[in-house]
């Protein structure tokens, strides 16, 4: 929930497939998603604000000129919230920092537009290669712990370890909820799933780690199904209502 000028708002997650559907309209994916959230109510229904993170928009940032285009044309009307994403979001969670870095959408009510966004990332290359940098070597630390069949809070350790800039003891961070949950995904990709495991896998588990603070997760589904099960053993998830993307197409 977020509170803005005295307004509360639900905060709705959307992940990388969620953001590219609902532009491309997949399925009427779009006009289905904003019935479904009464989007076209006015008066005192629900209001909420989507949130998607930092990770999702380099991604989508790479898309095809069409698709990206079509992004763009949806989310400068769409205001659109970014967050933190794992590792930043567990020491922002203990510090009961606020994990919004900032909002985009119509330039006329926001400092920011997607398009801008996706401009500005041209000339921060050095990010993205740091980014894909330690991406490379927790693809290759899971490809271990898959082989050693580690415990959650080892697999939460053995991935954090390459962030650890800030010396916080791994205990410490491991009671956090954001790290309960990147753990609980990375297990279930590790060892209930048996396909290979890549970049994707890896980042889908960075922004799983998101899930309890919002009130709605939609993605894909295999993340949403974990997280719906999840419930069985964090009490801290049972709000959290988990949608697959795909809930949203027309079923004809």
């Amino acid at each position: 929930m977020l509170e803005l000028n005295n307004t509360k708002y639900k905060l709705v997650y959307l992940d990388t497939n969620a953001v590219s559907d609902i532009s491309k309209n997949y399925k009427n994916c779009l006009e289905n998603f904003l019935k479904y959230f009464n989007f076209f109510e006015y008066g005192e229904c629900q209001k909420y604000a989507l949130v998607t993170s930092v990770y999702n928009i380099f991604e989508l940032n790479k898309t095809r000129e069409e698709y990206k285009n079509q992004i763009i044309t949806k989310f400068n009307l769409i205001p659109l919230l970014i967050a933190e994403s794992f590792p930043q979001i567990i020491v922002t969670e203990i510090n009961n920092d606020d994990f919004i870095l900032f909002g985009i959408g119509n330039d006329i009510y926001f400092n920011n537009t997607i398009s801008s966004i996706f401009n500005q990332m041209q000339h921060i290359i050095n990010v993205d290669k740091t980014f894909q940098k330690n991406l490379e070597k927790d693809l290759s630390i899971w490809e271990k712990d898959r082989k050693l069949k580690k415990d959650e809070l080892n697999l939460f350790k053995t991935s954090y370890s390459i962030y650890n800039t800030f010396n916080y003891d791994y205990k410490r961070l491991f009671n956090s909820k954001s790290a309960n949950i990147f753990s609980y995904i990375k297990y279930h990709f590790l060892y209930e799933k048996k396909s290979l495991i890549d970049s994707n896998s890896i980042i889908d588990t960075y922004n799983a780690c998101i899930a309890p603070f919002v009130d709605v997760f939609v993605g894909e589904r295999s993340i949403t199904s974990w997280l719906e099960k999840s419930k069985d053993k964090y009490n801290f998830m049972q709000n959290v209502e988990c949608i697959k993307i795909s809930n949203f197409y027309d079923k004809n």
